[in-house]
C-alpha cells in the first residue's frame, strides 16, 4: 500500500491535493484518478477541462502517472 496525491493543473494554475489517499498499487491509483477526473468533469460541465491534467504522485513528489482531462472529456456524451 502507498499514499498518493492527485494534483490538478493547467498552464497557469495548480490545484494541489494536500491529503491524498492510500492505494494498493498503481492499477488502483489509475482507476481512482480516472474516476476523479470523470466526476469532476461531469459536475463542472460545460467548463472546458481539455487543458487540465491530473498528476498522481507519491509521498516524495515523484510522478507516478499523468492523466489529461481531455481523455475523459472525449468519453462523455
Amino acid at each position: 500500500m502507498t499514499h498518493v496525491y492527485f494534483d490538478c493543473s493547467n498552464r497557469g494554475r495548480i490545484v494541489p491535493d494536500y491529503h491524498g489517499v492510500h492505494v494498493e498499487d498503481l492499477v488502483e491509483a489509475h482507476q481512482r484518478a480516472a474516476d476523479f477526473v470523470r466526476e469532476l468533469v461531469k459536475r463542472s460541465w460545460p467548463r472546458d477541462w481539455r487543458a487540465w491534467t491530473l498528476r498522481v504522485s507519491d509521498r516524495n513528489g515523484d510522478a507516478l502517472l499523468l492523466m489529461p482531462f481531455a481523455c475523459m472529456v472525449a468519453q462523455l456524451p
